[in-house]
């Protein structure tokens, strides 16, 4: 025959894993976690040094401000579109490319890729400063509320203009979206 004590254990020790369960997104019964609204936007600051010697010829450094937007295409996959300036001088550009989430929690890393172009205010005209760009990076998104979203990326730019401009960096973004971004709605 049990003791009163040894049954109150068993019953917080369940209690305690049904909380654990439910806190780390285990699905509930009534409903499944889907978006409603996948767009996001905002705003991101980066510092890039250039790698190739005529481009740390005209600066090392650029710092990086940029408009960024963000679609979520599946639980895995977010699309992006980075419109980009860069100082010293008037730099500019733009990505459109993919991410590849390994989680899908609060806390993501990812992997992704680009394609866009780019435009360094160097001497030599148009045809050296200006070329197709492609991007590889790898960071995470972090969800700080359900409307903002922190974005850290490391990325490497490469430009296809005259003298193959290419660059390394840290950008660091915040992303706002609606409020209902995540809700639960009833399964079919």
């Amino acid at each position: 025959m049990c003791t009163p004590m040894p049954k109150i254990r068993l019953y917080l020790s369940l209690a305690l894993v049904g909380a654990f369960v439910n806190a780390f997104g285990a699905e509930n019964s009534a409903g499944k976690l889907v978006s409603l609204k996948p767009y996001s936007a905002g705003v991101q600051v980066g510092a890039l040094g250039a790698l190739n010697d005529d481009l740390a010829d005209y600066s090392g450094q650029f710092l990086e401000f940029s408009f960024i937007q963000q679609f979520e295409v599946s639980p895995r996959v977010n699309m992006f579109l980075d419109l980009d300036y860069m100082l010293p001088d008037n730099n500019f550009g733009g990505r459109l490319g993919g991410d590849y989430l390994f989680a899908s929690g609060g806390f993501r890393p990812f992997v992704g890729m680009g394609i866009g172009m780019h435009y360094f205010e160097k001497d030599g005209g148009l045809a050296e400063s200006f070329g197709p760009s492609a991007t590889a990076h790898f960071g995470f998104l972090f969800d700080v509320m359900d409307e903002v979203q922190l974005r850290v990326r490391v990325p490497y730019l490469f430009v296809l203009n005259k003298s193959r401009d290419n660059l390394a960096g840290l950008e660091i973004g915040m992303l706002f979206s609606s409020p209902h971004r995540k809700t639960r709605v009833q399964k079919l």
